[in-house]
């Protein structure tokens, strides 16, 4: 490890404090849900709408 986990840096004039921090398993879930969403939505979605080249063709 390298020591820095307990390094707050405290902005003064707005009071807010910041420092190391792991990320929520929440938005780690969040993020995930997120993307597989778009996955299968691109996946399913792609080819919804035929094109007129493709009614053209018979």
């Amino acid at each position: 490890m390298s020591g820095h986990e307990d390094d707050v840096y405290l902005y003064e004039t707005s009071g807010i404090a910041e420092g190391n921090a792991r990320v929520p398993l929440w938005l780690l879930a969040a993020i995930v849900s997120l993307f597989s969403f778009f996955a299968y939505f691109i996946y399913t979605y792609w080819n919804a709408q035929p094109s007129s080249a493709q009614a053209s063709a018979k």
